[in-house]
């Protein structure tokens, strides 16, 4: 405690100091205080903005019933125009009226649905006409459409069932393509049979991949009728290193037991380290 003289009478008198455990109780007050500041300024802010929103909300529902209201005045007009474009055969700017019943829920009225239905129609078929018949996806979009708007259609039917093929043929076609490229090696070849109280399973095997793989061995699995396992063998292949399209006989054998009915194989790396394997279906 520190003892100071007083300025006006220079009697003796005492000052405390705040100390260590004061000066972290005003830190932490400090803390506490500038975190409810910024969290009431943060929700003001917040507050303001959803105000604002609001405000932006209620304009645009105003001006879409004010819109409404203009249509609704001119319906008979823009009915007219429907009718003109649709005999001139000038499919976009029928469509854009169309939109317009669509946009205020004038679709009701009088036979505007039955226009929507013969021009869509009509633009659909000039679309698809332009299409290349290799375009599969673009194809059968259109005929899709279309066969919704005529589900009796026959011609339709058989567009969507051709097309349809077509691209699932297709996706298959790319996923197997994706598959081959992540795989090391392609089973070009396998068989297994009994000899002299052996089994015996062979093929070839192709490096479809762009190095060298060493230490390849073949991984060969047996199995009862029922899809049990009896037993397992290995052996490297023949070739080591494969080479980037290589081919390489394999063969691995092991005693026979009269319950083997299925084998399969497997290709792994001699110290470990399974290789993606293609087969050709």
């Amino acid at each position: 405690m520190k003892i100071d003289l007083c300025p006006d009478c220079s009697e003796k008198q005492r000052r405390k100091r705040i100390g260590c455990s004061g000066a972290i109780l005003i830190l932490i007050a400090m803390v506490f205080i500038g975190s409810q500041t910024a969290n009431y300024n943060k929700k003001a802010e917040e507050r303001k903005q959803a105000i604002h929103q609001e405000q932006i909300g209620k304009l645009e529902k105003q001006k879409r019933q004010k819109e409404k209201a203009f249509f609704k005045k001119d319906i008979e007009i823009h009915y007219a125009k429907l009718i003109k474009f649709s005999d001139e055969n000038q499919l976009n700017k029928a469509l854009a009226q169309i939109a317009l019943f669509k946009k205020y829920g004038e679709l009701n009225y009088k036979d505007v649905k039955k226009y929507n239905q013969i021009i869509k129609k009509q633009s659909l078929t000039q679309k698809v006409k332009k299409l290349p018949a290799s375009d599969i996806q673009g194809n059968l979009k259109i005929y899709r459409e279309l066969l919704a708007l005529e589900p009796g259609n026959v011609r339709y039917q058989t567009k969507v069932k051709y097309y349809q093929q077509k691209w699932d043929s297709y996706v298959r076609e790319k996923q197997e393509k994706e598959y081959i490229a992540s795989c090391q090696l392609e089973l070009v070849n396998s068989r297994w049979s009994e000899n002299y109280g052996y089994a015996t399973y062979e093929g070839q095997v192709k490096n479809i991949s762009n190095t060298k793989l060493d230490d390849v061995q073949a991984v060969v699995t047996w199995y009862d009728k029922n899809g049990n396992m009896i037993t397992s063998s290995s052996a490297l292949i023949e070739y080591n290193p494969i080479l980037p399209g290589q081919v390489s006989p394999f063969k691995v054998i092991k005693t026979y037991n009269p319950a083997m009915e299925k084998a399969g194989v497997e290709f792994s790396k001699l110290m470990g380290g399974t290789l993606k394997v293609y087969r050709k279906k």
